[in-house]
């Protein structure tokens, strides 16, 4: 899994969205924001609850 933040201050999203499929191959990409909280229930999808 590749994971984007900041993408607020990202002027171009599709254009580096683009860039980033030729070298990816296959790996799940997440855009997010912290500033915006954008994203964040999808980061939270790939998170396993705590173990002891």
């Amino acid at each position: 899994m590749v994971v984007l933040t900041k993408a607020d201050l990202c002027e171009d999203l599709p254009g580096r969205l683009s860039d980033l499929s030729s070298v990816v191959c296959g790996c799940d990409v997440l855009v997010s924001s912290g500033l915006t909280e954008d994203g964040l229930e999808s980061v939270k999808g790939y998170m396993a609850p705590a173990r002891p």
